[in-house]
């Protein structure tokens, strides 16, 4: 039930677009087709950054994206992505970071849609988060639209 909320949440971002986002292309030459590249993204007031694309590493001390919490669009071709990812989630006044960055390998493939999250976990040892990319292309069956 929590991937199926997380899964519409997911799409009603989609469908509303990211005009806010800040987009980066992984390839070079003309831009291509939807069809062809794969599109890995984080909404608005994540708590995940994205640090480094296959040793790559973000020209910003804030990843991709100017700040915490900004969305952000990059395209790449389909094949097998290292990311390094950091994590933050904020309480009032404390907030909890990651102290290293943490790998997450995924391949991609042309025409579909990535999210960059992470899971935190709790416990009396502190703080820590389980960065994961998760495949929410919308049903072309059910005629989903996305804006990218």
């Amino acid at each position: 039930m929590k991937r199926i909320m997380l899964l519409f949440s997911c799409l009603a971002v989609l469908i509303s677009g990211c005009a806010s986002a800040n987009k980066y292309v992984f390839y070079d030459g003309p831009s291509l087709p939807k069809n062809k590249v794969a599109i890995l993204y984080a909404p608005e007031n994540t708590n995940v950054r994205l640090f480094a694309v296959n040793n790559h590493k973000s020209s910003s001390i804030n990843g991709f994206g100017s700040e915490w919490g900004d969305a952000f669009i990059i395209e790449l071709l389909p094949g097998t992505y290292n990311l390094a990812v950091g994590y933050r989630e904020v309480y009032g006044v404390i907030i909890y970071f990651s102290k290293d960055n943490k790998e997450v390998v995924f391949k991609a493939e042309a025409g579909h849609i990535y999210l960059l999250t992470a899971e935190s976990k709790k416990s009396i040892e502190g703080v820590w988060s389980i960065p994961k990319v998760i495949d929410v292309t919308p049903d072309v069956e059910k005629n989903e639209k996305y804006s990218f």
